[in-house]
Parts: structure tokens; sequence; C-alpha cells
């Protein structure tokens, strides 16, 4: 993945430069799973603001990760993310999971 780390935003990481393509590749690799088939959501955006996208759920024997294309918080430069990947907490043995975004 030709990306690079912008820095972190609550404790997030978060890329700039990876296309869909390689992110979704990169979702495989985390997870060693086929990408599933896209389920539309509802994600919260703001405050009380909704919009619709796209999620892609798996469940390993660490837990579920999540890719999605809708965040509630800003990036730093003030816009949205593309993507996040939700990391279970189980992989990384903190009491809450961490996120990856890519701009």
């Amino acid at each position: 993945m030709n990306a690079f780390v912008l820095g972190s935003v609550g404790g997030a990481k978060v890329f700039e430069g990876a296309s869909d393509k390689q992110v979704m590749a990169y979702f495989k690799q985390l997870t060693g799973s086929k990408l599933p088939k896209p389920v539309a959501k509802k994600f919260k955006v703001g405050d009380n603001k909704f919009e619709y996208g796209v999620i892609y759920k798996i469940k390993t024997d660490k837990g579920y990760f999540t890719l999605r294309n809708k965040s509630a918080y800003n990036l730093s430069d003030g816009s949205k993310p593309r993507w996040t990947i939700d990391v279970p907490k189980e992989i990384l043995g903190l009491k809450n999971g961490k996120e990856i975004k890519f701009k």
C-alpha cells in the first residue's frame, strides 16, 4: 500500500494516499478473510446528523473487524476520513478497540 501516515486523531492512525482498492486489500489482509458483501447502514456523522454508508463486518477468533465509509469525527484538517477500519480490542490487549483511518 502506497500510503503515508498523516498523524493520529483521538488515538487513530490516519493514512493518506491509499486507493479504495488498497484499503479493501489491507482489510482483507488484516482479517485473513475475503471481503464480505457490503451492508447499507445509517451512521451518525455529527450532532443529530445521519448519513447512509456501507459497512463490511468480519468476525474472527480475535473479535469483529469492520470497514466503514462514514465517521462521526473529523480529521485534524476538518475533513472526514474516506474509510475507517475498526480493530478489535482483543488483538491489541486494550480495554477499547482502535481505528485506522484513511483520508
